[in-house]
């Protein structure tokens, strides 16, 4: 699990993190690992530092979308897709049927943050029987910015050397699905959960 602040003319609190099924931390081992290197042997673009990462996300912020214009679940999907064919990972589709279940673990996992002012992720796993899952909040009141933001951090954390991260549950090439949803918090920003399948 990892915490960042940020400071960008104002002070700005963000928190992230990814989880595997039957894992027993963030960064534990589990199956399902995403491989470390594309199909050459090579790291992938991106990968080797944050430069390299902030180039990465904003390729990524200004690609276009061709999913459906619903709001931030197919800006989600779409910007997803984008880092993962940075990776020849396959694309994910919408899980819609589940888009309900993540916005109840987001929306639970924010109203936690306002009850006790820490931050608990993956309090609510499982709930939709996801496989992986990724998490992150950003105080900005815009949700692009907050979906941006949180999926250049999970990528800047490029490949790891074992076990899992949130670079991997994003890549992983065995995830077909994932389920995005944004909540947003009473005192501002946005809660974002990202359950893959």
């Amino acid at each position: 699990m990892a915490a960042f602040e940020l400071t960008r003319g104002a002070r700005v609190g963000v928190a992230f993190a990814a989880f595997l099924g039957y894992a027993a931390g963030c960064s534990s081992g589990g199956g399902g690992q995403a491989p470390r290197d594309t199909s050459d042997g090579s790291v992938p673009d991106g990968a080797e530092g944050a430069d390299a990462a902030d180039a990465a996300a904003s390729d990524v912020a200004d690609a276009p979308t061709d999913a459906p214009a619903d709001g931030p679940t197919s800006e989600c999907v779409a910007k997803i897709n984008a880092y993962r064919a940075k990776v020849s990972a396959p694309p994910v589709t919408s899980k819609d049927d589940e888009v309900s279940c993540a916005l109840d673990q987001a929306t639970k996992g924010a109203e936690d943050l306002a009850d006790s002012g820490m931050t608990t992720f993956h309090r609510y796993f499982r709930q939709c029987s996801e496989t992986f899952q990724n998490e992150c909040w950003y105080s900005v009141s815009d949700p692009s910015a907050v979906i941006d933001w949180c999926l250049s951090a999970f990528w800047a954390e490029g490949p790891p050397d074992t076990g899992i991260n949130h670079y991997s549950v994003m890549t992983d090439p065995k995830s077909t699905q994932v389920a995005c949803a944004l909540y947003a918090m009473p005192a501002g920003g946005y809660w974002m959960t990202n359950d893959y399948y």
